[in-house]
Order: C-alpha cells, then structure tokens, then sequence
C-alpha cells in the first residue's frame, strides 16, 4: 500500500493491477466483465446488465461509462444478494457493509481475475469477513463501501483521464448478462 497511509487508494489498485490495465477504455471494461455469471452483478443506467470479476469492477465499470448503477453482490458462502446503489452521485448501502480489499497480486503473470478479485468481497458485517478473511491465501483488509467506491472511482477517473483521450466510452462491451 502507499507509504503514506495504512489505507488502500486508487494508485494502490494501479499498481497491484499493472499490466492489466492496457488498452483503451473499452479494452479494460472488456475486462471486468466475466462472460458467466459470478457473485457480482451490476445493473448499469444504461440498461446493461453485466457480471463482473469483483465487486470494485463494479464500481469501475460504472465510473468508465460515467453512469449510475445497481449492484447485486452475493458474499462469500452467502446465498441472498447484498444491495448497492450509486445514483445521482449518491452511494446507497447498509453501513454495516464491508468490502474485502487484497493487498497483493500475483506476480506471477496470473490474471488480476484470479489473482486479485476473488478477494475483492462485499460482506454484511465486519464479523464476517473477520471469518472468511483468515482462510484465504492472500492477506485483505476490510473497508467501506464508501472507501471502495472512492477507490474505483478515482482508478476509473484516472483511466478515462489518461488514456486516449479521444477515445469514447460509450459502447458497452457485448459480454452482458441476460435476464
């Protein structure tokens, strides 16, 4: 994590994602879309509805496409869906909600989507990713979902900032959920 704080941020996920980031902004929210389903669903102001690797590609993929979004997070060993909402700017979630964030990658060239956001959870409560967090084979910390919110927002700002600043992102990948 950065030096200059205990908490993660946004140029923590760039450097734990380096690499995998590539390409322009369509080419990466290609990326945060799984082709199956997953525990992360996110319900985009667009009308797209698309299964993401982890729950802060959730958030990413919205601040990519600058929309609002619904997002349905199954925790770990859970079988009900956690409920999220970012509309109008305004995040919507139990504040007991907690986000497991990874604080390595592998370096081994295995893909962020194996590497990293299987540990990138949505839990009910700090109780519970207290008992899930000491099993997994990378360390965590436990955050808000404010605090991951920010996280990806801001991974997402600096994304569309610095990449081909011509390039649009408004087509959305074709990897989308069916209802």
């Amino acid at each position: 994590m950065s030096s200059n704080s205990s908490s993660p941020s946004a140029h923590d996920l760039h450097i734990l994602l380096k690499g995998h980031t590539d390409g322009g902004i369509q080419q990466l929210a290609d990326r945060l879309i799984s082709p199956n389903p997953t525990p992360h669903l996110a319900h985009l102001s667009t009308g797209t509805s698309a299964y993401t690797w982890c729950l802060l590609d959730t958030f990413i993929l919205a601040g990519l496409f600058a929309c609002d979004v619904q997002i349905e997070s199954h925790p770990p060993s859970a079988a009900a869906p956690l409920s999220i909402s970012l509309i109008d700017d305004t995040l919507t979630a139990n504040p007991d909600f907690v986000v497991s964030f990874p604080l390595t990658c592998d370096e081994n060239g295995t893909h962020f989507t194996e590497a990293f956001c299987p540990y990138a959870n949505l839990f009910p409560t700090i109780k519970h990713y207290h008992h899930w967090a000491p099993r997994q084979p990378r360390p965590t910390v436990p955050i808000s979902v404010g605090h991951a919110h920010s996280i990806a927002a801001d991974f997402a700002m600096d994304i569309r900032a610095h990449k081909n600043s011509c390039e649009r992102a408004d087509v959305l990948p074709l990897a989308i959920a069916s209802h």
